[in-house]
């Protein structure tokens, strides 16, 4: 759960008791967590999440060699600072003109 991003309070919500109406503590969860394994939970839960960003990025990289086109324009704008920029310009004193000039800006 601590993979896909769930909060220790989602975790512990999971966690039930008395035919399923009340939740375990995240007190407990930590406590009981700490007793039984030996490292602490909140180490165990950033760790997983990292995990779980590796597994998110290597799936999204998948996808664009797969052929995503969709995929390969958002890493390219989320990983390499792509962008596309609109610039719209109005003289509207010169010849009351309306220009728009569309450019897809690389960085550096």
């Amino acid at each position: 759960m601590a993979e896909i991003g769930c909060t220790a309070e989602e975790i512990a919500a999971c966690y039930r008791q008395d035919g399923g109406r009340i939740g375990v503590s995240v007190d407990t969860i930590v406590r009981r967590f700490k007793e039984d394994h030996g490292i602490n939970y909140a180490d165990f839960i950033a760790q997983k999440k990292l995990v779980g960003h590796e597994k998110i990025r290597r799936k999204m990289h998948d996808r664009a060699m797969e052929g995503s086109d969709a995929m390969v324009i958002w890493l390219s704008k989320n990983r390499l600072g792509y962008s596309d920029k609109k610039e719209i310009a109005h003289d509207n004193a010169a010849s009351g003109k309306l220009i728009v000039n569309l450019t897809t800006d690389k960085p550096g």
